[in-house]
């Protein structure tokens, strides 16, 4: 991550001083511009990102203790052998669980760490890299329609509507052809490998 963070910082920097440097035409209006964008990011766009930041801070608290409480435990137990009997239509329920489970207020990633602690623990016959295909797709279909992922809250609030909004009325075709159509290639894959 650090040499993926120092790469795009060279880029955008290499960039902008080019831009800077170049003389043309424009120049002046170019360097108001980006002064000007400059001091709004610098007065309203780092103000709202940090009004976020302890929510983001709760969720992986949150997780993390949900991870290791005796509730994840229990449904873990009680849960194990009804999806132990599933067989293939797990591969679609577990994208959809997660999604469900992430419009009642759980994070994308704290329920995929619960059904993933779940299956781990049965003995089925689906093929691993289908099961984490499939926990996959359930996360990112969740991250887009649930109200309480990140994105979604700061894209509603750049844009001054509800996250619900955001999520589910805008999200919702999008996600379901991005649902049939990943599950899709994900059991074409496990079939292949």
């Amino acid at each position: 991550m650090n040499a993926v963070t120092l790469s795009g910082l060279l880029i955008v920097l290499i960039w902008v001083t080019a831009l800077g440097l170049k003389p043309t035409t424009g120049q002046t209006a170019f360097k108001f511009a980006l002064k000007k964008a400059s001091l709004d990011y610098w007065q309203h766009g780092i103000a709202s990102g940090a009004a976020l930041a302890p929510f983001f801070v709760g969720i992986g608290t949150f997780t993390y203790g949900f991870q290791h409480s005796t509730i994840s435990s229990e449904l873990t137990h009680a849960l194990a052998p009804s999806f132990a009997h599933l067989g293939w239509l797990l591969v679609v329920l577990i994208p959809i669980i997660v999604v469900l489970v992430s419009l009642i207020g759980i994070h994308p990633l704290a329920s995929v760490a619960l059904i993933g602690k779940i299956i781990m623990t049965m003995h089925i016959a689906l093929s691993p890299l289908l099961i984490a295909l499939s926990l996959n797709i359930g996360s990112v279909v969740a991250y887009m329609l649930s109200p309480f992922a990140g994105i979604v809250m700061i894209v509603a609030t750049l844009l001054h509507v509800s996250s619900a909004t955001v999520s589910v009325r805008w999200n919702w075709q999008f996600c379901l052809i991005f649902l049939v159509l990943s599950l899709s290639v994900a059991t074409l894959l496990s079939l292949i490998f």
